[in-house]
């Protein structure tokens, strides 16, 4: 039996559940959250293209959602007092080019915070845990902890699918989730500021 495959239900159920969705009783409903300071680093990007698609292989994307981290300037000019001003730019530049992708990639973007990234991620993901019309959860991350936050979706009985560069895809939370996706990168070139 494919654990992917949404458990049917007695007639009556199944077109409750499916009157707004219209989908056919083995297709899940996911929602995808990547962690953008985690996963989307400065030399190397992720595909988020690549992650899209093979979610949407697997069911019904209902929210894809990155999450990045805008460069606070006071702390940046405190921590790089003489090269402050360049680094900010560069901050700013990558937080836009990222953001520029994962648009174009269509996900929303949420980056409205200077830090904290993973606590709003979570509240984000218990909330679609506990509201959302949701069967799964697709968490891009190498980040040890959303480990508590994969737990709690497999009890409430939700499926868990880890996204990570295979090389980068910690055990620990590769033991908890149903399923992984090794996402791919896509080289960009860094240009000197």
């Amino acid at each position: 039996m494919d654990i992917f495959k949404r458990k049917k239900t007695e007639p009556a159920q199944q077109s409750e559940q499916h009157k707004d969705s219209k989908l056919s009783p083995n297709v899940l409903n996911l929602s995808v959250f990547v962690d953008g300071p985690n996963i989307l680093s400065w030399d190397e990007k992720i595909d988020l293209q690549y992650l899209k698609q093979k979610v949407s292989d697997m069911g019904k994307i209902k929210i894809a959602r990155v999450y990045l981290k805008n460069p606070d300037p006071d702390i940046m000019r405190k921590t790089h007092q003489s090269n402050a001003e360049n680094i900010i730019k560069r901050e700013i530049d990558h937080i836009a080019s990222v953001k520029k992708m994962s648009e174009k990639a269509g996900f929303e973007v949420d980056d409205d915070s200077f830090k904290d990234i993973d606590a709003k991620m979570i509240v984000d993901v218990v909330s679609e845990i506990y509201e959302g019309n949701i069967d799964g959860i697709v968490l891009a991350t190498r980040d040890k902890d959303f480990k508590w936050v994969m737990k709690k979706a497999k009890e409430k009985g939700k499926k868990v699918i880890l996204a990570a560069p295979q090389e980068y895809l910690p055990d620990d939370l590769k033991s908890i989730a149903d399923k992984y996706i090794y996402l791919k990168f896509k080289k960009t070139i860094l240009k000197n500021i």
